[in-house]
């Protein structure tokens, strides 16, 4: 149930911003839901946007930093 409100939850956001055709944003929408994938994956898999970007989009709908963390320093102590 979770993943059904997250995909669909990032399509209204991707097809309100116009940013991917809406015809293959809609297509790749419906793999995602008949193969039980997550939208996200299904997006970068047919490169219809980058994952930075589609990171960057999912700290926007959920109001969340992002944080890099291939450019962040982590104390080894921490981990």
């Amino acid at each position: 149930m979770m993943i059904e409100n997250f995909n669909e939850k990032l399509f209204d956001y991707l097809k309100s911003l116009k940013v991917v055709d809406e015809t293959l944003l809609q297509k790749a929408y419906d793999e995602a839901k008949s193969t039980h994938k997550s939208f996200y994956t299904v997006l970068i898999e047919r490169e219809l946007i980058s994952d930075d970007n589609l990171g960057r989009m999912i700290s926007d709908i959920y109001k969340v930093p992002l944080i890099d963390l291939a450019n962040t320093k982590i104390n080894i102590e921490t981990l």
